[in-house]
């Protein structure tokens, strides 16, 4: 009588536990198709950013030079890499996307960097080391 008591509690609690990881494996499947596209997390930072700035083809300079998009199981991150550093910039998870308070002032010092950047031509760039003194 006991014995049979605890098979079916051990039944009990097999199928219990097959039915609780089943449900867990079903939500993180759905958590990781609703991950949002890279398109989207790119479109969320191109938005906010125009919107600040007038400036579009420094909008896409800035996303095509320095911006990554990785999506993990649950969650898209983009990171931006500035003077030699990264910064997470925007994350997504259930199909939406949230750019970072910092993403202007990012982009504003990367806008800073490129702007330096293009002073400088290589004619500049060799008159200046041309009028460097020798020792």
């Amino acid at each position: 009588m006991a014995s049979e008591k605890i098979r079916a509690f051990s039944s009990t609690l097999k199928s219990s536990v097959k039915i609780f990881l089943q449900l867990i494996f079903l939500f993180v499947l759905v958590l990781a198709l609703t991950n949002p596209e890279k398109d989207e997390i790119v479109g969320e930072v191109s938005k906010r950013l125009i919107i600040t700035t007038p400036n579009e083809g420094l909008v896409d300079r800035f996303i095509n030079r320095s911006v990554s998009v990785k999506s993990y199981v649950l969650f898209t991150v983009a990171k931006a890499r500035v003077k030699g550093y990264d910064y997470n910039i925007a994350h997504g998870f259930l199909g939406n996307a949230y750019t970072s308070n910092l993403l202007l002032d990012i982009f504003t010092a990367w806008s800073a960097e490129e702007k330096n950047d293009e002073v400088k031509t290589p004619a500049q760039e060799r008159t200046v080391e041309e009028k460097k003194p020798t020792r």
